[in-house]
């Protein structure tokens, strides 16, 4: 659901160090990046101002004025409110958390904190090469030649590429710098590749990007990740491309990533080089963007955006299914698991096949419990050989405040029980999500201990009691714990 602000606010504060003999940068370098800045009102204002728009909203929902066109629009402007109010009342609360924590610990030199080494790993579609920019080159009118594969990370002075494709129903901007190469206008599908540079410096989980209050305006490659190339295709010209690719690969998966709210191109085409790379994934990396307005304020446009996005999502199932992969994986996150759900159900009710889709992976899912137990997940459950999974978390701040909203539980948010279904695997990622780390909403990709459990899950296609998870609930309805 919550996307750029929601995904990215954890890192940005997460970059190269500070020049030598400087200290760590202010105690809010671990806030979330709305709660930076001194909020206008105080707590006891944002109380008050909730409990008055809660009433409003129920008070119109017990009234059901959606036939009146006034009345619903009122509603929405409400609803919108609310979301504002409760994520500045979580930055008091966060805020408060950071300063009684900070004012025990004295600032500590950055020169006294021993660098970072490279991890030794494997990379995933690398060249082990220079960026000449920082997420400013050219569009490659040529498609790049083979990646090289290597058996550990780049050295410390060079960055690693990844080459992903992908598929998207936004506009084009007519602009030709990678990071603003698509907008947030709906457009017929449309398909590309995008190469990402991640420093050979990076940690597990992070997603090195610059910091403004570091005074970092541009991205070095050498320590940040950057988009550095984006090209449009057309559907054979992709086709082509991704079938020689796989004939490369020692994998013939496909690892599709689909974003959730408030989220950006550029940002999930570095989301999908991290995940791949993360997860050391011998496959295709691919993902899937939907117009999302990428704003905090445009939660419900890009409610509708994403409704309207299922048939374009239908339409890449099919175009995968001409290529010569093996098997297909999904990684859908908050409220892109709207799209992908709402996407397989239509297939299954109007028998299209699902046979190469192995594993669906549905993290933060921003969906109607209720619905989605009902309506969706016997569908889900009707795809053979497909293994559903959905990760949750009580810490999911994004999720509460969606529910508040919605006035419904959120199929990712535990408060209140853990959602369970028979022959799906239900993973409680509390203890990974942490409050000051996007609302606790981005342990998909922030937290190392989950991407441990998907690799585990991908790659060695372990079940969930044979991958060091705790046992929890009762039966019928037993889930699963990361501790």
């Amino acid at each position: 659901m919550l996307a750029r602000t929601l995904l990215v606010l954890a890192v940005l504060g997460v970059g190269a160090g500070l020049a030598s003999g400087q200290t760590q940068p202010p105690a809010d370098r671990s806030l979330p990046a709305p709660c930076r800045t001194k909020a206008k009102d105080n707590l006891e204002a944002l109380e008050k101002r909730r409990e008055r728009l809660q009433r409003q909203i129920a008070e119109a929902r017990a009234a059901r004025p959606a036939k009146e066109e006034g009345a619903a629009r009122k509603l929405t402007k409400n609803q919108a409110a609310l979301l504002e109010v409760l994520f500045q009342i979580q930055c008091h609360q966060v805020q408060l958390q950071v300063a009684q924590e900070t004012a025990a610990v004295p600032p500590v030199p950055v020169d006294a904190v021993p660098a970072s080494r490279p991890r030794k790993r494997r990379a995933v579609r690398v060249d082990q090469q220079e960026a000449p920019g920082g997420g400013e080159a050219a569009v490659p009118q040529q498609p790049p030649p083979p990646a090289r594969r290597a058996a550990g990370a780049a050295d410390a002075g060079n960055v690693v590429e990844v080459t992903t494709y992908f598929a998207t129903n936004r506009g084009l901007s007519g602009k030709s710098a990678p990071v603003a190469f698509y907008d947030s206008k709906p457009s017929p599908l449309s398909y590309g590749r995008a190469v990402v540079t991640i420093p050979s410096t990076h940690t597990a989980g992070s997603l090195e990007l610059p910091s403004v209050w570091r005074l970092q305006l541009q991205p070095d490659p050498k320590r940040h990740f950057t988009l550095k190339a984006v090209a449009a295709l057309t559907l054979d010209e992709a086709r082509a491309e991704m079938a020689r690719r796989l004939g490369e690969l020692p994998s013939k998966a496909i690892l599709v990533y689909v974003h959730g709210y408030n989220m950006g191109f550029a940002e999930t085409a570095m989301r999908t080089a991290q995940l791949a790379y993360d997860l050391d994934f011998p496959g295709l990396p691919f993902f899937f963007s939907w117009p999302s307005v990428g704003q905090v304020t445009g939660y419900l446009r890009d409610t509708e955006s994403a409704q309207l996005s299922e048939e374009a999502f239908d339409q890449m199932l099919d175009d995968l299914a001409r290529l010569p992969a093996g098997e297909v994986y999904v990684i859908a996150h908050s409220m892109g698991s709207r799209i992908v759900s709402q996407a397989l159900k239509a297939r299954v009710d109007n028998g299209k096949s699902t046979a190469r889709l192995k594993e669906l992976l549905l993290a933060a899912p921003d969906i109607n419990a209720d619905l989605f137990r009902k309506a969706i997940a016997p569908r889900l459950k009707a795809m053979q050989g497909t293994q559903t999974t959905v990760y949750a978390s009580s810490s999911d701040l994004a999720l509460m405040a969606s529910k508040a909203v919605h006035g419904y539980r959120r199929v990712g948010e535990t408060a209140g029980g853990v959602f369970v279904y028979p022959g799906f695997d239900t993973v409680d990622a509390s203890a990974a999500s942490l409050a000051m780390r996007a609302f606790g909403h981005s342990y998909l990709t922030d937290s190392a201990a989950v991407l441990k459990d998907i690799k585990s899950l991908l790659r060695l296609k372990l079940p969930a009691k044979a991958r060091g998870l705790a046992e929890a609930g009762t039966q019928p309805d037993i889930y699963w714990s990361i501790q």
